[in-house]
Parts: structure tokens; sequence; C-alpha cells
């Protein structure tokens, strides 16, 4: 029988060196943040899944924004 070893994330360093999610980005100049925006629920992506947890969102009364890549 093996036996995969398992990998300690017991320390937050050790947990960012596997998940690079768990490590906040650098701080953002705010002289460079031209308008900010507040809601309930973000939705990253509008395409059909996204536009529905949107709607689904506002029809169970939560503020929502979706944001979407353009390149225009």
């Amino acid at each position: 029988m093996h036996f995969i070893e398992r990998e300690d994330y017991s320390t937050p360093e050790a947990r960012a060196a596997r998940y690079p999610w768990g490590t906040p980005p650098d701080k953002i100049d705010e002289t460079l943040i031209a308008e900010t925006y507040e809601a309930d629920v973000a939705i990253i992506g509008g395409g059909i899944s996204g536009l529905s947890a949107g709607a689904r969102c506002v029809q169970l009364g939560q503020s929502v924004i979706v944001v979407e890549k353009y390149k225009g």
C-alpha cells in the first residue's frame, strides 16, 4: 500500500505558497481610482451563468454589480 504524504499548510506562508489567492495583492495607488461602487453581490463574468446569478440576486432583493472584460 502506498501513502501520499500530506503537505503542511498550517502556516499562512505555507498556504500562500500553495494558494496564490491567499496572498493579498499589492496596494493600489488611490490616485489611480476613478470611481468606486458598492453592492451586496459582485459577479465576475457576464456570460449566461453570471447574468443568471445576477438576475436571481436582484429577484431576492440584493444590489448587484456584474463585471465583464471589454476589449474595445
